[in-house]
């Protein structure tokens, strides 16, 4: 039982928490903020993990039908219930005293986060296309949690960088469960054609550069900052190889896709080399 609980914490997708620390990386100030930056990293792995657990009992007897999912230990009976239940209140419990102690702004926003999964967990899941946004929603709460750690204000093209790149990642991922498990996966898939989603991942993608080259010139200040400016490069690779990725059903787990794809990763290093340089790192 010990066993299934820490799996159902879900350690591998504590990577999507690192987004807490974008905002103050981007205004420079992640060196001498880092320890209220770090507790509010924290904190959020502690909700996430709140919401997965949530989750898994929400979604158990779908997850028994799922090729892959039917051995999570809520679905098949490793990890009870009650007692994934039990953890989950108690992890939300501690991420919203922790984010009460790190920031007032930082805990309305880590309820907010409880609330929205909340919802998704007991009903919203079934809604297309609120599903997807309330996904999204999650990464874009991160980013905002960590400027509010930092107490640094948020650029709106930083912002709508992470809302569309979330967008699309959402709608990759239900991309892929309906490519994997069709009908038999999700009830909301059978809402879902793959040309919709795609439609969808597109307009999240176009976005994400859209806004991330305004942003970049708006960091660069016109004073010609050329490494921030190039870094759109990677950034457009790293976006165009995911929608691939996407296309051959390979983004059910993003967290995933991005560790396991060599290009992906290179993209992903180039742009932080330029970015980390461009704003004197």
């Amino acid at each position: 039982m010990v066993a299934g609980l820490i799996s159902s914490l879900r350690l591998r997708q504590w990577m999507k928490n690192l987004l807490v620390l974008a905002a103050p990386a981007a205004a420079g100030v992640l060196d001498a903020r880092w320890p209220s930056v770090l507790a509010a990293t924290v904190v959020f792995c502690a909700a996430s993990s709140a919401v997965y657990l949530a989750n898994d009992v929400a979604d158990a007897a779908a997850d028994r039908t799922h090729p892959v999912k039917s051995g999570r230990p809520v679905a098949s009976g490793a990890l009870p219930a009650p007692v994934a239940l039990v953890a989950s209140a108690v992890l939300a419990a501690v991420a919203l005293v922790g984010a009460a102690l790190v920031d007032a702004g930082a805990a309305w926003i880590v309820g907010a986060y409880l609330a929205v999964h909340a919802a998704y967990s007991l009903g919203a899941k079934h809604v297309a296309v609120l599903d997807v946004m309330m996904v999204a929603s999650g990464f874009v709460l991160r980013a905002a949690a960590g400027a509010a750690a930092a107490d640094v204000p948020v650029s709106s093209w930083f912002m709508a960088v992470v809302a569309f790149a979330a967008l699309a990642v959402a709608a990759g991922k239900r991309a892929s469960e309906l490519a994997r498990a069709g009908d038999a996966g999700r009830s909301v898939l059978r809402d879902y054609t793959p040309g919709f989603l795609a439609q969808v991942q597109t307009l999240g993608a176009g976005g994400a550069l859209v806004a991330y080259v305004l942003w970049a010139f708006e960091l660069s200040g016109g004073d010609g900052s050329l490494a921030v400016e190039l870094s759109a490069v990677p950034f457009a690779l790293a976006l165009l190889r995911y929608l691939l990725l996407s296309a051959h059903g390979r983004t059910e787990a993003p967290e995933e896709a991005i560790l396991s794809d060599r290009v992906l990763a290179a993209a992903g290093a180039a742009w932080a080399l330029l970015f980390a340089v461009g704003i004197g790192w």
